[in-house]
Parts: C-alpha cells; structure tokens; sequence
C-alpha cells in the first residue's frame, strides 16, 4: 500500500475493507465532481405537516434565501462559469440562492459583513454579522440537533411566533 501512496489511519477499517465483497460509490456528483446541490426544503409549515417540500414546488421565504447567500464563504468562480470556489455544501446554498435571482457578490456588496465566527466542530455552526439598512443583523447556519436548542421562535407565513416542543420534535422528524 506504501508503494502506492495509501496513507492508512486506522488499520482496522482496512482489514474490513479487505473482507468487502460489494462496494457501493455515490454516483451524485458529490464525489466525482465535488458539488453539492439542495434538492429538499423545509420551512414553517412544512415541519407541521413533516413533509419537505422539491426546490420546484417550495414557496420559499426570502429571508431564507437571504440567509443562505450571506452566511457563506463560498463563492461563483469567475474564471469558469458554473463552479464553486469553497465548500462543497455552502456553494450549494450559493446555487440555491442563485437559481431564485440572488446575485451573490451583488448581495454581499448590499449587506457587508462585520463580523464571522467561522465553522468550528465545537459549536457545528457558522454565524455571520451583516449591516442592512443601519441595523445589524446575525446570520447562522449549522446542525440541526445544535441549532434548534438555540431557538425560541418559528417564522410563519403570518410572522414570528414561539416555538412549541412539538415545533421541535417535528423539525427532529423531517430532518
């Protein structure tokens, strides 16, 4: 294996491998051209009725789609049309973003950063301060099991309101 430039971290995963007599391969893309793309939403509503919603038939909220573009650090490549400079998972939240009219750099012009706390596996979140409009706004994305204890309120179509903990157990099932 040392001739052929294996680096083998643990030895025990390698001699279950040896014993395997059927490999599966993710044929998505997600490996093969490292990209990522968001094929499933859920927001509010969708969480009561544990359903999550084709990209094609969401009717997303705006300020999801804001979140998203602005709680990233990837970016469109300007050098080749259609590839993600950055992680694989935040350039599908850029794709997404883009496929419903947000121009990213555009975006992130308008609302300027002033402040990140990057990804840690400690937190399992990334957060970001932007100014909109004089005001300061705070942007985070991460686990589900991490984020939704941080949470007190549901956006609904009808605004705000306190989240129940049957609001959780149902985001706990869909996801």
């Amino acid at each position: 294996m040392a001739k052929r430039q294996a680096l083998v971290r643990k030895l025990p995963a390698v001699e279950t491998l040896g014993s395997a007599s059927v490999i599966c391969c993710d044929k998505t893309g997600t490996l093969t051209q490292n990209k990522m793309t968001v094929t499933q939403l859920a927001v509010a509503e969708d969480f009561a009725v544990h359903k999550a919603l084709s990209t094609a038939k969401a009717a997303l909220s705006a300020t999801l789609l804001h979140a998203a573009s602005l709680c990233n650090n990837a970016s469109l490549d300007p050098d080749q049309p259609g590839n993600i400079l950055g992680d694989p998972t935040e350039g599908a939240l850029i794709y997404l973003a883009d496929a419903f009219g947000i121009d990213q750099l555009a975006h992130e012009d308008a609302y300027p950063r002033v402040f990140e706390q990057p990804f840690d596996s400690d937190r399992k979140r990334m957060s970001t301060v932007h100014e909109e409009n004089g005001s300061f706004y705070a942007y985070t994305k991460g686990a589900v099991d991490e984020m939704l204890p941080l949470c007190t309120q549901v956006l609904t179509a009808e605004g705000p309101r306190p989240m129940t903990e049957s609001d959780g157990e149902s985001i706990m099932q869909l996801c």
